[in-house]
């Protein structure tokens, strides 16, 4: 016999040792790598064949979140500030516009009210503070989501306790500032 015959078993097992043959036979008759007149074993069943894996399926693609509105983080406070009030919340950093009302009013930016916005830090600073600057605010936040409000009723004694704070840091500047003219016309 000419060349090279082999054989390979893959995922071997104990059950799969014995001796095996190689017959190869055709019109003009078999070889076998037995010599002749010597016994052959058995013929063993062959291993079923290995399958592929099975194919694996992606998970279902999931869809974006649909947009929320904005989460308020802090609700709406007010505080005496220096000479003036400062009402205040903070939302999620996502918001795209946000608006202040009094009363249902839609307020403006201008030298009474000061509007501030940067990184889900809102505020509304009220200059000169007057008794018609009472009345119930709303920040008004808007996003890609939908809007979120939170609210403040800056009425009664909240808005009496935070004059009193504004009457005494304005009393107190004014008495500093006489105390420095005294000064300076001391020094003259």
């Amino acid at each position: 016999m000419s060349g090279v015959l082999s054989i390979t078993i893959l995922n071997c097992q104990e059950d799969d040792s014995g001796t095996y043959r190689c017959v190869c036979s055709n019109s003009k008759g078999e070889a076998s790598d037995y010599p002749e007149g010597a016994k052959s074993p058995p013929r063993m069943k062959s291993p079923p064949p290995i399958m592929s894996p099975k194919r694996v399926v992606s998970p279902p693609t999931v869809k974006s979140p649909i947009p929320k509105p904005p989460k308020v983080l802090s609700q709406l406070t007010a505080e005496a500030h220096e000479g003036s009030v400062r009402m205040s919340c903070v939302c999620e950093s996502s918001v795209r516009e946000v608006v202040w009302y009094v009363n249902g009013r839609r307020l403006s930016q201008s030298s009474h009210f000061e509007m501030h916005y940067s990184g889900g830090s809102c505020s509304l600073v009220i200059h000169n503070l007057v008794d018609r600057d009472q009345g119930e605010y709303t920040c008004e936040m808007t996003s890609e989501g939908g809007v979120s409000k939170s609210s403040f009723s800056f009425t009664g004694q909240v808005f009496q306790s935070i004059c009193m704070k504004i009457s005494a840091y304005r009393e107190q500047q004014l008495e500093l500032k006489g105390k420095q003219l005294l000064q300076a016309s001391k020094k003259v």
